[in-house]
Parts: C-alpha cells; structure tokens; sequence
C-alpha cells in the first residue's frame, strides 16, 4: 500500500475490516543506526541514510525490559559506547533521536547480556564408567575460569558437587575447596541398595549457578542370562515383494521355554551388496551397508546401521514361540535390501533378552557387474569390458546380457538417454564374458550391462538388472562405478 507524502517522524499505521485491526509502524527518517553488542557492552553508529556521513550529538537510548537502562550522545564519528552491569538483559530496544529524525533497533538480547558462571568451564570424570552397588566412587574435576582469550586457574575458590541417582534423587552435596591446580577430588560410597542406571556429577557455584562441567557413571548389578532368545527366518533371501517369514523363539538354558513373554521385534533395513560382485567404495555410497554375509553374521560394527521400519509386539505361546510375518518392498534403486530383525523378550521378572538375525531381498535371482581395464580412454582406443554374472551363493550364470555404452547426463540437459555403442553376449560357462566397444564421442561416458532374471521382483516381472560404469573418454577425469 503506497504511503503518502509525509514529515519526517513516526506513524502508526492501522488496518481494520470494522471488527478486527492490525497495527505498525512506519517511520520516515534520514538517520540510520547500526548496533555491535558484546556482554555488557554496546556500541552505536548513527549516519545519515542517503550520504552515509556521520551524524554527531544523537541521543541514543538503551531499553531493556521496558526500562531505560542508559542514555548518552553521539560523538564527532558518530559513535556512542556504553558499558552495563553484568546482568542478563531481555527485550533489548535501542532508539536513536536528532530534532526529527527518528530510528528504532532490536538487537539480539542474549549478545548483550553478561553470564559470569558461563565463563566457568571445567571437566568431570572417575576412575572407572561403571560400579556395582557397595563400591566406592572416586571423581576428579577440573575447573577454570575465562579472562578474556586465556584461561585462569580458580585456586582456593569455593564450588559444591551434586550427585544424582536415576531417579533425580540426590545421593551427593558437598561443598569443596579447590586446589592450587584448580581441581576437586571426591569419593561417594555406594549402598548395597543403591539404583541401578547412570548418575550425573554435575558442578555448581557457591550460591547454586549451574557451572558448564559435568560428568556421571554408571551403577549395575550383572546378572547371569537365564535363557536366549533367536530369530530364524524360513528363508535367508526372499524376492522383493515377498512376506518374510521367521520365528522368535526363546529357551531356558536348561532347556525349557519361556513362556507367555511379551516380545517386542523391530526391523531396519539397509542396502546390502553381495561379495561376489566387485565394486568401488565410491560405487556403494558409504556406511549403513552389508558387504558380505548373511543373517546375523554381518558383524556388531555394522549391526545397528540402516532404518527402522517397523515396531511390532506380540506374545510367547506354549513352545516359547511367535511366528511373525514381515512384508518387503521393491526398491526405487533396484538394489537389495538387507532386513535386520531384532527381538527382545521380557519375563516375568522384567529381565529383557534380545537376539536378531537378517534376511536379504533381493531384487532378482541373481546379479551382473561388469568392470574395464582403465577408467581413462582416448577417442580412438577400443573399451575392453569384463562381464560377470553370479547368483547369491557365488556360483556363476551363463545368461544373455546387454551391454550399452552411453552419453552421461546432467540436469540441464535431456533426460534421455544417447547411446554410443551397444553388444549383446551371453556369458559362459564360467559366468564370465568380454565384450569390446569402440566410443564414437568423448567426454564422460557411462557402461551399463543389464540381463533378464528368471525370477525378479513381482511388481516388475522379468526386469533387468545390472550396473554401470562411468569413464571418461578422450577426457582427464577419473570417474568410479556407481549402481544402476
């Protein structure tokens, strides 16, 4: 909405439909004002907006919290400079005024506000992570104090430690004295009643400012398993789109099953690559991904990788038993997917046992890769591509294959796809072929082999799968091979 012509000063603009109004404010003004804050300290820059000189003998007034806490006047330069008590400081507001000229800021509050037990910062720590109930914790702390960019040590000074047990419950109060090295040493006796679970330490100054030092441990009392809990799948690799099927079974050590027990099962998923095609690490993408194995032999590094799917719940029958149910999807990638199933059985006496194992799904009854001899070819030099086709166990597939070699795309340019040259092969007995492509253009160019699978994921039939490999011809870059 266009304003009209007005005298320097402050209006109040208001809009109204007769019932309900909205204000603001508009200002008309040649002063400009520019703000720095630091704890306790701001400075002022006033200047006139159209020459940017600047504009001397400006009254500049601090608010906070509704409340004038300083006034003072622009010098020669344009500048105004205030020191403040330490304090925390809200709802900041500096105004700016010379004859009619009007101007109004709203810095951030925390920037001016002064914090004097943030500049305490120190370290925690005890002798071990973890204690059982009747032994004796020993703690350290370590403080210092902020002067400027350096650090000071607060000998003598006075600090109290708090203990919390799991429950908040504080187990530890004391006030200490620290040492000429800035330091606390402490102890705390356990119960043998003591909460199980983890207990901070945390520091506090002597009239109860929370300190930037904390530290805690962790009390338990180990108790043997009484009985196991596993998870079998009915089949170690289904075909995406497929149910998996599995059991939860759990079992007393001395045989019996554990029965009636509320089971809770989560699933992740992953991206899994089978070991018997080669690839780059820049092919795979990283972490969260199973390179070999089955089930739950991937290794506890990679265990907890990839993402939750699914929470379900259920309960033991008579054999200690639960047979479970779990659906797959086709992935967009056409990679295979690695199902992490992890169950956790909880008794009659709340003691939780968990077990896991892993099913593949894969996206067809077996897989094709393909590789070349160098990553960097000339415009007129011959490409020498391997193929190799292997099931899931490592054994190879003699099969018909389609290797193209294509024209990379890039997102300002046509999605589709040019083709530069093309062989089909079958590969033999060994699951192995050759195939040798002459590029009639140079720049970064990709090598894709795809081959139909008797058996693929159900939503797409006979689909191909495969990879490709980009590479660079008549070029300088190296390019690795990435999935189709």
């Amino acid at each position: 909405m266009p304003l009209p012509s007005l005298d320097k000063g402050v209006y109040v603009v208001e809009a109204t439909d007769g019932t309900l109004r909205a204000y603001t404010i508009a200002m008309v003004t040649e002063l400009g004002l520019i703000t720095k804050m630091a704890p306790g300290q701001a400075l002022a820059f006033t200047a006139n907006r159209r020459t940017g000189a600047p504009i001397n003998n400006v009254d500049v007034r601090l608010w906070s919290d509704r409340n004038q806490i300083a006034e003072l006047k622009t010098d020669s330069s344009g500048l105004a400079q205030v020191v403040l008590p330490e304090a925390r400081y809200q709802d900041v507001r500096i105004l700016a005024v010379k004859d009619n000229d009007v101007a109004v800021l709203a810095p951030y509050s925390y920037n001016l506000s002064s914090n004097p037990q943030a500049d305490w910062t120190g370290y925690v720590y005890t002798d071990r992570p973890v204690y059982r109930p009747t032994h004796t914790v020993h703690f350290k702390v370590i403080l210092r104090t902020r002067s400027g960019e350096h650090y000071r040590v607060p000998a003598g000074e006075q600090a109290q430690i708090f203990v919390e047990d799991p429950n908040s419950k504080t187990v530890l109060q004391k006030n200490f004295t620290l040492s000429n090295l800035g330091t606390i040493h402490g102890e705390l006796d356990l119960p043998a009643d003591a909460a199980l679970g983890y207990y901070s330490i945390s520091v506090r100054g002597p009239r109860g400012e929370q300190y930037a030092a904390t530290g805690g441990f962790h009390v338990e009392e180990y108790k043997k398993p009484e009985y196991q809990v596993t998870v079998t799948p009915l089949k170690q690799r289904v075909l995406q789109g497929d149910v998996i099927e599995a059991t939860i079974e759990a079992r007393y050590f001395f045989g019996e099953p554990v029965t009636g027990a509320n089971v809770k099962y989560v699933v992740h998923t992953s991206s899994y690559w089978s070991p018997f095609i080669a690839r780059d690490e820049q092919e795979t993408g990283g972490g969260g991904e199973e390179f070999e194995g089955e089930g739950g032999e991937g290794g506890e590094a990679y265990d907890y990788a990839g993402q939750q799917i699914s929470e379900q719940s259920g309960k033991l029958d008579g054999e200690g038993k639960l047979k479970i149910r779990i659906p797959t999807s086709l992935n967009e990638r056409h990679n295979d997917v690695r199902y992490r199933i992890e169950a956790r059985v909880t008794d009659e006496g709340n003691r939780e046992i968990a077990g896991y194992n892993a099913v593949i799904a894969t996206y067809g009854s077996f897989q094709v890769g393909v590789s070349t001899d160098s990553y960097l070819y000339e415009k007129s030099e011959t490409i020498r591509a391997h193929v190799v086709a292997r099931d899931y166990d490592g054994k190879p597939i003699q099969t018909h294959v389609d290797v193209t070699l294509q024209k990379n795309r890039y997102w300002n340019q046509s999605d589709k796809e040019t083709v530069v040259a093309s062989q089909s092969v079958g590969t033999g007995a060994d699951g192995n072929a050759t195939v040798e492509l002459a590029p009639s253009e140079s720049g970064s160019l990709t090598l894709k082999v795809t081959a139909r699978t008797p058996k693929a994921a159900k939503w797409w039939g006979a689909v191909g799968c495969g990879y490709r490999v980009p590479m660079q011809a008549g070029g300088a870059a190296k390019a690795a091979k990435s999935p189709w």
